[in-house]
């Protein structure tokens, strides 16, 4: 009876709760979604008290806040750059609270330790590590040591190769005849050049002549078929547009709340595509690395030494993590992400610049031509920095077109105190915005203006100037900029050597501008020609 009582209260029960779950489980998943979107990233605690820009009110949703400074970036700035000046202030992004400082402390910000302050924390968190793969820079800086303490001095060995890589490339995509045309997207185009060099200083002889290598550099820096078509196919609209990996999951996924990002990620195609170069990059570089190190046991170090990132590595790891195959797999990807993308995007805004500027162009052309003729082709480290206007062209347009409006990032990992009596405190991430100096009439007369030739006689592009922050500054400054001026510049000679150009509508589009980032605009269109006389 008891038993037969107890089953007609649960027959009563079930179907009650049934109801009661059907009429609240929606508002109640709605309110805690809403809740987390609204505090998913409390605000950094402002010990200095600091104003806040991008914050409205004063509990305002971390989701706002987002898509506020994802949009419209570049205006937030300008105008904390019109009430604070060279004054500190809080940003607030939705993902995080940043402290930005003036240019002027990043000398100071330069004597202090890794200890206090990290530069691979700041970009893991930004770059969304956790769903792109970069976090592994958060484990170790093992690449930066091979960058520079290897491959920076290995470089005049490595020009004659990768020259040869890179200008054969460009013979197999362009047109050789004199008067032939064609319409190229020259952002993925040039991604596809600058593989060649890639291919050869991270994996290295043989397997960088390996097609499907090179393949995989320029794969896992963007997803499409082809970037090159004949001049009637483009201009009929045939064409498939590109993107990079890496930024556009960055791109979508900084407006998504942190806890849905590791889940959503999954629905962008990107995601997958990169998911997929990851696994061919581990696939190739774990089983050559230990074949590496095998090979490195039996030789005694007898056997000549090989010039390439993955060698260098398995000869300098030390510790557990930097002899761990999978690891060091992942720093090759890491390595490939940082250098195709950046570095075609400096080429490709030269490119147009000087499409535009025919004067320009012809002092440039030859400027180089001088140079081919005092060397006789043979373009050497030395001849690749004997060419100032190039260098200064290039200068310029990294100056008006930064890769990111926020520079010199980094998260402090203990509390320290400036010569200003600023504080900062341990978790807190500080910043500059580079263009408050590089646009100022005290630094460059009429900054907004482009003019090719301003940085002649000044410091070369290669080298780290604290009016333009290209590099960065510091211990901390881009350890591949000697490798991406060298690969850049074997484009442009090249290009501007053999061929004449023009952007298609005979005007530069807009760059994308999303977050702080800025991007050459992927759906440029040039014409190239062949010249008639070319040496």
């Amino acid at each position: 009876m008891l038993v037969q009582n107890f089953a007609d209260w649960l027959h009563v029960l079930i179907p009650s709760l049934v109801g009661y779950v059907q009429i609240y489980a929606l508002p109640l998943a709605i309110a805690y979604f809403v809740h987390l979107c609204w505090h998913e990233s409390p605000a950094e605690k402002n010990a200095n008290k600091l104003p806040v820009v991008n914050r409205i009110l004063p509990f305002e949703p971390q989701l706002i806040t987002r898509i506020r400074w994802g949009f419209w970036a570049k205006r937030i700035l300008q105008q904390a750059h019109v009430e604070y000046g060279d004054d500190p202030y809080v940003l607030a992004r939705g993902d995080m609270d940043v402290t930005v400082l003036p240019a002027s402390m990043i000398p100071e910000l330069n004597q202090l330790p890794a200890e206090v302050i990290s530069t691979r924390e700041f970009h893991a968190h930004t770059l969304l590590g956790h769903i792109t793969g970069i976090d592994i820079v958060r484990k170790t800086g093992f690449h930066v040591k091979v960058l520079l303490n290897r491959l920076s001095p290995a470089l005049p060995q490595q020009i004659e190769p990768m020259n040869r890589r890179i200008s054969a490339a460009m013979t197999r995509a362009l047109p050789q005849t004199p008067g032939e045309a064609a319409v190229i997207k020259p952002l993925e185009l040039f991604v596809e050049f600058i593989s060649e060099a890639v291919a050869l200083m991270l994996y290295g002889s043989p397997l960088c002549d390996d097609p499907e290598i090179v393949r995989l550099c320029h794969l896992h820096t963007r997803n499409s078929e082809s970037s090159y078509f004949p001049s009637d196919q483009v201009f009929s609209g045939g064409y498939v547009a590109n993107h990079e990996a890496v930024f556009t999951i960055v791109f979508v996924m900084r407006f998504v709340p942190s806890w849905l990002q590791s889940t959503l990620v999954w629905l962008l195609p990107w995601k997958w595509s990169l998911a997929r170069t990851w696994k061919a990059i581990q696939d190739v570089v774990v089983p050559e690395i230990e074949r590496r190190r095998k090979a490195e046991q039996r030789s005694d170090g007898d056997e000549e030494e090989h010039q390439d990132c993955i060698s260098w590595m398995v000869r300098d790891g030390k510790t557990d993590v930097e002899q761990d195959p999978e690891i060091l797999a992942k720093l090759v990807g890491a390595l490939t992400s940082g250098s195709t993308f950046s570095t075609a995007g400096v080429v490709s805004g030269v490119i147009a610049n000087l499409s535009i500027r025919p004067s320009l162009l012809e002092e440039v052309r030859e400027e180089i031509q001088q140079v081919y003729d005092e060397t006789q082709g043979n373009w050497t480290n030395s001849a690749l920095n004997s060419l100032p206007k190039l260098d200064s062209v290039m200068k310029e347009t990294a100056r008006l077109t930064p890769a990111a409006m926020v520079l010199y990032s980094r998260h402090v990992e203990d509390d320290f105190t400036l010569s200003t009596g600023l504080k900062l405190h341990k978790g807190q991430r500080i910043t500059t915005v580079p263009q408050i100096k590089s646009m100022n009439p005290e630094t460059y007369r009429d900054p907004h203006t482009f003019d090719g030739l301003r940085h002649c006689g000044g410091q070369a592009f290669r080298k780290v100037d604290n009016d333009v922050l290209t590099w960065g500054s510091g211990r901390w400054a881009c350890p591949g900029r000697f490798v991406a001026n060298v690969m850049a510049k074997m484009v442009l000679v090249k290009l501007i050597l053999e061929y004449d150009f023009r952007l298609v509508g005979d005007k530069k589009l807009p760059d994308v501008v999303m977050h702080e980032f800025t991007l050459f605009n992927p759906f440029t269109k040039l014409e190239v020609q062949r010249r008639d006389q070319v040496s």
